[in-house]
């Protein structure tokens, strides 16, 4: 094309009519920017307008000649500058004219979404939401994938919950990252987004009138971690939609706020293809009350009320169960018999309570609990002879005069294998579960402590994977080993006789293998080779060892490293 044919689509400024646009970038501390590269268009009608001196200087300062008119202006900070683009729109410029800007800094988040295929998803939108609140980031670009699934995104410098939205079309499942520390660059590497199906239901009141605006949460049958479901509240027919993985999931519903309704849940809903789940009817809710203080009659906030519906002690997903700064807990539940426990954070020293069954037929109020003082027991756990430190070691402490287990939050080990936990001075029977059958089970019979106490507790080594010496029920599955693991993983299983199904899933609950299905009677071992069922190598992350057999479900946390 010649370039006259051009002329249409730019203007120049004439010099005999020419005024001057001046100024100086700056970033938030101050200092001049350069190369920042300014477009000029025609407010009016969008045309680009070509100004040959468009660049900052090495302080940060321009100056160009422009025709009279309005204009709008895009500011464009180089490649990896860490400034976000600005753009300034109807800028007079009738006479020379000054006009300053400032670029906020920001850090790059980058990576690339792919399908189970792994090929790039196109348009997923990225959003930034602050974790404690959920309001969305201020300043944000770049927040889409191109069409081969990359993206580097800029955003202020702060930690942000990434939820990743693919194109409603695509029926592929969002995803989110949780607190993202982008207070520096980051690479989220390779996200991989399942394909889903959709999961249609209804919420009623015992009288199936509609309720609107009631919560939904998913979790993969048998666990405890919310999946990412946006969008699932129900809408004024009582009617939701979630888009789930292929898997099997526990779907609860919770009452819009201050509707007098307790939760429900349908368990073991299998979705393998798009399905309708049954009504969930939500139950009238019985006000549960409590008010928490230590001995000294100071309210104690943030204690966690943990309702288990009896006789199979199943978790109830109860809303604003934590203590205000009051010390008040005020829940709702159905007309039922619980296990109710009131857990203090362990910072406070004080001792949980436990009310092994409490029968639920009216509004009850649990009046002034006074949570008794104790001391922490603190330490690490590591390994025998190298002092390697053991990560996801689960410390069970026995009262030695009745045999029960006491209540121990903080019980499990972290990555430096630290733990820390509130208890009396009674004495124990302190059983320390490895984590791995790569370690043998650890017993300190007596145990006991009269103030704060720290330890050093060492495991040692085992030969051969083993399960749980002291199984709570006939289907066991033992710890994954190693874990975390990089390349062959042993899992050892019993189950009664029967059909038993071992599996792998990911934290989406999409199942990416199946290591064992068929009959079983008495202890097995599988081994897996960190491969999908299509034998690729699964990206790193967190899996979930998933043993079904019988009605019943046992699920380990492993951790796989590529």
């Amino acid at each position: 094309m010649r370039p006259s044919l051009l002329l249409p689509a730019i203007l120049w400024a004439s010099s005999a009519s020419a005024v001057t646009l001046s100024g100086r970038v700056t970033d938030t501390a101050g200092s001049g920017v350069h190369p920042i590269r300014i477009d000029v268009y025609i407010s009016s009608n969008g045309t680009l307008v070509n100004t040959p001196d468009d660049t900052t200087n090495a302080q940060g300062f321009y100056s160009m000649q422009l025709q009279a008119g309005t204009y709008n202006l895009v500011f464009n900070p180089a490649a990896g500058s860490h400034l976000f683009k600005k753009t300034v729109n109807f800028v007079n410029v009738s006479t020379n004219t000054t006009l300053n800007v400032t670029l906020p800094r920001g850090h790059y988040l980058s990576g690339r979404v792919v399908n189970a295929s792994g090929v790039g998803v196109f348009n997923v939108d990225l959003d930034f939401l602050d974790p404690a609140t959920g309001d969305p980031a201020v300043n944000v670009q770049g927040d889409h994938t191109d069409v081969n699934g990359y993206y580097t995104a800029i955003v202020d410098s702060a930690v942000w919950n990434v939820p990743f939205m693919p194109p409603a079309a695509s029926k592929l499942v969002p995803q989110e990252l949780v607190s993202v520390d982008l207070r520096s660059d980051q690479n989220a590497g390779t996200l991989v987004v399942p394909p889903g199906f959709y999961v249609h239901g209804t919420v009623t009141d015992a009288g199936f009138f509609p309720i609107a605006d009631a919560d939904l949460d998913a979790r993969v049958a048998g666990t405890r971690p919310k999946l990412y479901t946006p969008g699932d509240n129900t809408d004024a027919g009582g009617s939701y939609t979630l888009l789930l993985p292929a898997g099997t999931y526990d779907i609860s519903a919770a009452p819009p706020p201050g509707e007098p309704y307790a939760d429900a849940t349908a368990r073991s809903i299998a979705v393998s293809a798009d399905v309708t789940a049954p009504n969930l009817v939500l139950p009238p809710g019985l006000q549960l009350r409590a008010r928490c203080k230590d001995p000294g009659g100071i309210a104690v906030a943030q204690v966690d009320m943990q309702v288990d519906s009896l006789p199979r002690k199943v978790r109830l997903e109860t809303e604003n169960h934590f203590s205000d700064s009051g010390g008040n807990i005020q829940t709702l539940v159905s007309a039922w018999k619980f296990r109710v426990r009131l857990l203090p954070p362990v910072s406070t020293k004080l001792l949980p309570v436990q009310y092994d069954s409490l029968q639920i037929s009216a509004a009850r109020d649990l009046g002034d609990v006074t949570l008794a003082r104790g001391h922490w027991v603190s330490g690490h756990v590591v390994e025998s002879g190298t002092g390697v430190p053991i990560a996801g070691a689960n410390l069970d402490f026995f009262h030695r005069s009745t045999g029960t287990l006491a209540i121990t939050e903080g019980d499990l080990t972290d990555a430096s294998g630290f733990f820390q936990v509130v208890t009396d001075g009674d004495l124990y029977r302190l059983r320390v579960a490895p984590p791995s059958t790569s370690y043998d089970t650890l017993f300190v019979d007596p145990f006991g402590s009269l103030n704060d106490t720290t330890v050093t507790l060492t495991m040692h080594r085992h030969s051969t994977p083993v399960l749980d010496p002291a199984p709570s029920s006939r289907l066991r599955l033992a710890a994954p080993w190693p874990n975390p693991a990089h390349g062959e993983v042993v899992l050892g299983f019993s189950a009664p006789p029967g059909k038993a199904e071992l599996t792998i899933v990911d934290l989406a609950g999409r199942r990416v293998a199946t290591l064992f299905d068929g009959a079983v009677a008495g202890p097995h071992e599988a081994r897996w080779n960190g491969r999908a069922v299509d034998g690729r190598p699964l990206p790193s992350g967190v899996y979930l060892v998933r043993l079904a057999a019988g009605g019943e479900v046992k699920t380990r946390r492993l951790v796989l490293l590529e």
